[in-house]
């Protein structure tokens, strides 16, 4: 994992925390369903503040995390954004996944196509024949 951030106060007098956090991750190909190794970056622009009410005053504007009397660890306050960031397609084509090998798919290219044409209402008109 890879984490730069930087911790300042805004003009408001609020805590904000900029910067950016990658890491390399097994995630799902909806092509093969199999996991492909993809890297996830966020770009983190929040502010932290004590109370929920603090928040809401916050939401229309920026990202806000709430962070009470417990302390908050580095890693509770960017896994959300790496979370959100995670990408909705790792493989894009056939040719992009890593898991379907060149040989399976040269062998469905050079493979004798056969056509089938399935007619759906091939039989309707025998049905309509009184």
């Amino acid at each position: 994992m890879d984490v730069y951030l930087a911790f300042s106060y805004d003009e408001n007098n609020q805590i904000t925390m900029k910067g950016h956090a990658s890491v390399t991750a097994g995630v799902a190909c909806h092509r093969c369903a199999e996991s492909v190794e993809t890297e996830i970056r966020a770009d983190i622009d929040v502010r932290i503040v004590g109370s929920e009410e603090s928040a809401t005053q916050l939401a229309q504007v920026s990202d806000v995390i709430v962070v009470t009397d417990n302390p908050a660890s580095v890693s509770e306050l960017i896994e959300d954004d790496l979370i959100m960031s995670i990408p909705w397609r790792v493989c894009n084509s056939e040719k992009d996944c890593p898991n379907l090998n060149d040989a399976g798919s040269s062998e469905r290219e050079n493979a004798p196509r056969t056509e089938s044409t399935q007619k759906p209402f091939a039989n309707l008109r025998e049905l309509l024949k009184p």
